[in-house]
């Protein structure tokens, strides 16, 4: 494990996809706080595949107040368009996914979720941050080697240490040079793509809930994804007491089942 707080260089934390979940969520900022962190960066897809819409965007209120950093994932701007009147995607999705979506809106609160100050992409310490990929204003997953590889070469282009990204839900810590490493403690000379995974939705084996904590000086790379423990079954247990439809409730429970 790597001591944070002999770690040059700012801290930063980083959480993703936190997707409606008030348990995995409160967990995570309680242990954003257990070590070193100089900053907070949230990569975005705050709402959807959860129930707990009020009190995930009330913690997402206050880490902003405090000066996380925010930036759009494709669900944010799902609701920023439906919230204009634009439903063109939602019509194109599956109906569990409508159906999520959808209870998420009814209760949002519309105005307060507007006014935050979104941003598509962020450059700190020459690490570069966006929801999903280098590429632009697109949601192309990275997901296979061959697309771990392309996005390192896009990152190197860019002449950044590292790309940090989301909406896999998956962690990974991949280095152009080593491919995927358990952590990245002190690397130099190499290129990097992190993905936290994610705290709300997790989609690796096993399921668990995860942050990232890294930091850059002097072009070496710090970088550990760190596990965040809530408990899972009863987050599971509130979605099947909800007022979703059946069919829906299994879709979305089975997210938490090996």
């Amino acid at each position: 494990m790597i001591d944070w707080n002999l770690v040059p260089g700012e801290v930063i934390t980083v959480i993703s996809d936190l997707h409606s979940n008030e348990k995995a969520l409160k967990a995570a900022l309680s242990a954003v706080e257990h070590k070193r962190s100089d900053k907070l960066i949230i990569l975005g897809d705050i709402l959807t595949y959860g129930i707990d819409t009020i009190p995930v965007m009330e913690m997402v209120q206050d880490a902003i107040d405090a000066g996380a950093l925010l930036l759009m994932g494709n669900h944010d701007e799902m609701y920023l368009d439906l919230i204009k009147g634009h439903d063109g995607v939602l019509a194109k999705i599956r109906q569990d996914l409508q159906e999520s979506i959808l209870y998420n809106f009814e209760r949002m609160n519309k105005k307060q979720f507007v006014s935050w100050p979104w941003r598509k992409e962020i450059v700190q310490d020459n690490i570069y941050f966006s929801h999903a990929n280098p590429y632009g204003n697109c949601w192309t997953y990275i997901k296979s080697h061959e697309d771990f590889l392309k996005a390192a070469h896009t990152i190197k282009d860019k002449k950044y240490l590292a790309g940090v990204f989301g909406h896999t839900h998956r962690p990974t810590c991949f280095s152009l040079k080593n491919g995927v490493l358990p952590q990245i403690d002190g690397l130099e000379e190499d290129v990097f793509i992190i993905n936290p995974g994610s705290i709300g939705q997790p989609r690796s084996v096993p399921r668990q809930a995860s942050l990232l904590r890294l930091s850059s000086y002097e072009n070496r790379l710090w970088a550990e994804i760190e596990p965040v423990q809530y408990d899972i079954q009863a987050h599971a247990e509130d979605l099947r007491n909800s007022s979703l439809s059946p069919q829906t409730k299994a879709v979305l429970i089975s997210f938490f089942e090996e």
